[in-house]
């Protein structure tokens, strides 16, 4: 129903302000996922405006694919809508490296993400170009999945392939992220990590809950 839809998006915008402003979170995470990765019902183009607008100059958006492609256009009406990277997920770019290229070409940082199944080594012809690498810990599709513990061993083998080429990139995880997972992915090599339910269902609200993340690897 249009009233209960409107309610949760509602909720959504309430839980997005207390994680930036009550809770000083540096990015908020938009995540944009076609059918091959997400099977269940979303919220479309009004969730995803609305929380990049949350997001504002910190908006981290994971591109949309559409059939298996990277989006035609895509990239640029994310671009306009505020946000400032975009990342695609390899096995969606045939033209992973022309893909990044027009990522730049808008002004935005350019993130390349990994599922389970993923090797590292897709990423070596574009891990030089990469402002981001981002390491699904769990199956890309939904929320409150369990943490996959041998994708630990895939962050340390992507840390040492960023120091060799001696990158600034983040390398970001995100999948089951809570207070017992992050320092085994910290500890490995990550910077920067996805929380949703670690956040946004903390008993004591969203800014206890990022404040636990940050202080389990103070």
């Amino acid at each position: 129903p249009v009233a209960e839809r409107s309610a949760i998006l509602r909720r959504v915008d309430e839980g997005i302000e207390a994680a930036l402003e009550q809770a000083f979170a540096p990015h908020a995470f938009v995540g944009m996922r076609h059918q091959i990765f997400q099977h269940g019902k979303g919220f479309g183009s009004q969730f995803e405006r609305l929380a990049i607008e949350r997001g504002a100059a910190g908006a981290s958006v994971e591109g949309k694919v559409e059939g298996g492609q990277c989006p035609r256009g895509g990239e640029r009406a994310f671009a306009r809508a505020g946000a400032n990277n975009i990342t695609v997920h390899v096995e969606a770019c045939p033209n992973l490296l022309q893909t990044i290229g027009k990522i730049k070409s808008l002004g935005c940082t350019a993130g390349i993400t990994l599922n389970p199944p993923i090797p590292a080594s897709a990423l070596d012809e574009a891990l030089p170009l990469a402002d981001l690498v981002l390491v699904m810990s769990v199956n890309a599709g939904y929320s409150g999945q369990a943490f996959m513990p041998e994708m630990v061993g895939k962050v340390k083998e992507i840390r040492d392939k960023l120091n060799v080429l001696r990158s600034q990139a983040y390398l970001e995880v995100d999948g089951g992220i809570n207070v017992d997972t992050l320092p085994l992915m910290y500890k490995v090599g990550a910077n920067a990590f996805v929380a949703g339910n670690a956040s946004f269902k903390h008993p004591q609200g969203v800014a206890e809950g990022i404040k636990a993340l940050r202080e389990c690897v103070a």
